[in-house]
C-alpha cells in the first residue's frame, strides 16, 4: 500500500518543495512594482507612517486624531490604512506639524544621477516614560505659526556637515 493512503482509502495531501525565485529590489518599493513618481510615493508613505505611529502611540481615537489634523474620521481611516491617493505630500506634512512636529526636506547627491530627496519627521520634546524620542507638551498644544521648512539651507554652496547627524 503506498504511503499517501491512509487506512480510510483518501488520499493524503504530499507536499511539494516549490523553489521560489528570489530578486533584490531597490530601496524603493513603489519603483520595483513600477508605480509613477515612486520617489513621491515613498516620502507620502514615510510621512504616513510617522503620523500614525504618533496617533497610536498618543492612543487617540480617529475621532480625536481627525479633530487634532483638522479633517473627518473617514479620512483618518485612509490615513491609517494607507489609502494615501487622496492625500498630497504637502498635506501629510501639514498634519505631522499639527501633531508638534518638525519636518526637515533633505536633498543630497545620489549615486546614479537621478534626483532623490527623502523627509523626515522628529518629534519635539522629551518625556520621562517613553524615551527621548516622545512628547513633552500635551497633544492639543499647536504651534499657531508655521516653523521654516529650513529651505534657505537647501540653496546654500556648501555641503552639509554629516557629523552633525
Amino acid at each position: 500500500m503506498p504511503k499517501s493512503i491512509t487506512k480510510s482509502g483518501r488520499r493524503m495531501k504530499t507536499h511539494v518543495r516549490r523553489r521560489t525565485k528570489v530578486e533584490e529590489g531597490s530601496d524603493n518599493v513603489f519603483a520595483d512594482i513600477g508605480l509613477p513618481n515612486p520617489d513621491e510615493a515613498l516620502a507620502k508613505a514615510d510621512v504616513a507612517r510617522e503620523i500614525n505611529r504618533i496617533v497610536s502611540e498618543r492612543r487617540l481615537t480617529q475621532l480625536e486624531a481627525g479633530k487634532l489634523l483638522g479633517i473627518g474620521q473617514p479620512r483618518v481611516s485612509q490615513l491609517k490604512r494607507g489609502r494615501l491617493g487622496d492625500f498630497s505630500l504637502e498635506k501629510l506634512i501639514e498634519f505631522a506639524k499639527a501633531l508638534g512636529n518638525e519636518v526637515e526636506i533633505l536633498i543630497k547627491p545620489a549615486l546614479q544621477p537621478k534626483i532623490k530627496a527623502r523627509v523626515a519627521v522628529h518629534r519635539i520634546g522629551r518625556s520621562k516614560r517613553s524615551g527621548p524620542t516622545s512628547f513633552a507638551k500635551p497633544a492639543r498644544t499647536v504651534r499657531k505659526s508655521k516653523p521654516a521648512l529650513g529651505i534657505s539651507a537647501l540653496f546654500s554652496a556648501k555641503p552639509p556637515d554629516r557629523a552633525t547627524r
